[in-house]
């Protein structure tokens, strides 16, 4: 059996013969690497978790809060460019050209906090990117938590970053913090307009919050293309290799993959429902952070990329 599985791997280009040894093929070796920007044991578990959910997506929800830790811990794992790969700033210099008031602040030594960070990809990578930022995270999830924790040990930053083991809702902070991320894809409909009333509270006047958020299969595609444009524009001005994921999105913009997002679009919206979270295009998310007493600057889409199911940012500030 180990034989002819070997061989059905060989034969699909996932391992090579070698004498009398199979091996991982050289792509599918950097995948499964401890060190690739998303490692293929940490993709193939959250994978797993998703079918599960899909597969049961007829029966009652249940709040993405309440999923057991190991489904917590893949689902996380995966989410965008590990911190620990060899890569980690990818992302936030993504989010710099996209987003340059952020990058001032980062770079002058900002306090940051985000809410949801999961494991820290984002989180990390934004401490690892910026030696001055310090920064808090929240993560309702213990073992989660505890990676998060550990990652920063890896990383040589967990004297830069805290993270509190805690729901959201129940940070009391008073302007404290320069910036914020909202990862509100990971928060059920319960739990948001507390959330945000917590993030208001601890930006100071006039700070910023990041909210990312999903693609939708009913976009408007004419706008986003002059967008994108815009965007490689300034990334080859600036001499960011972000130039060449946006010149990619555009050359690829084709109907064969306008059809494949909207099909990942409304499997995520099924995906989402099952655990109760609300999947809201830019406008609807402008209102819920404008209900919680945020003034909302602007949006900007992000190129398609294979690390991210995030398609946009949206930026907002506590005005008072």
């Amino acid at each position: 059996l180990a034989s002819d599985l070997c061989d059905a791997l060989a034969a699909h280009g996932v391992v090579v013969h070698n004498n009398d040894t199979y091996q991982l093929a050289p792509d599918y070796a950097r995948l499964a690497a401890p060190e690739a920007v998303v490692p293929l044991d940490s993709l193939i578990r959250q994978t797993r978790v998703m079918v599960r959910t899909l597969e049961d997506v007829t029966s009652s929800s249940d709040p993405y809060t309440t999923l057991p830790t190991e489904d917590v811990l893949a689902m996380a794992e995966a989410a965008g460019i590990s911190s620990l790969s060899t890569s980690p700033h990818v992302a936030q210099e993504s989010t710099v050209r996209l987003i340059p008031e952020l990058g001032g602040l980062w770079h002058a030594g900002a306090h940051h906090l985000e809410a949801g960070c999961g494991v820290g990809n984002s989180l990390l990578g934004i401490a690892v990117t910026y030696p001055a930022v310090t920064a808090v995270g929240i993560e309702i999830d213990e073992a989660t938590a505890a990676e998060a924790r550990r990652r920063a040990e890896v990383l040589a930053v967990a004297d830069r970053v805290e993270v509190r083991c805690m729901d959201a809702g129940e940070l009391h902070d008073e302007e404290v913090f320069d910036t914020a991320q909202w990862s509100q894809f990971y928060f059920p409909a319960k739990s948001r307009t507390p959330a945000l009333q917590a993030m208001h509270r601890a930006l100071k006047p006039g700070g910023f919050l990041l909210v990312p958020f999903l693609g939708s299969a009913s976009e408007d595609w004419t706008g986003r293309r002059r967008e994108t444009v815009r965007n490689a524009a300034r990334s080859l001005r600036s001499g960011g290799m972000s130039f060449l994921s946006h010149v990619s999105d555009l050359l690829g913009d084709t109907p064969g993959r306008r059809k494949r997002e909207r099909r990942s679009a409304t499997l995520q919206a099924l995906l989402f429902a099952r655990w109760e979270i609300p999947v809201r295009n830019a406008a609807q998310l402008a209102t819920e952070l404008e209900e919680a007493g945020f003034t909302v600057l602007r949006d900007a889409h992000t190129a398609v990329s294979p690390f991210y199911h995030t398609r946009g940012l949206l930026l907002a500030r506590r005005s008072t």
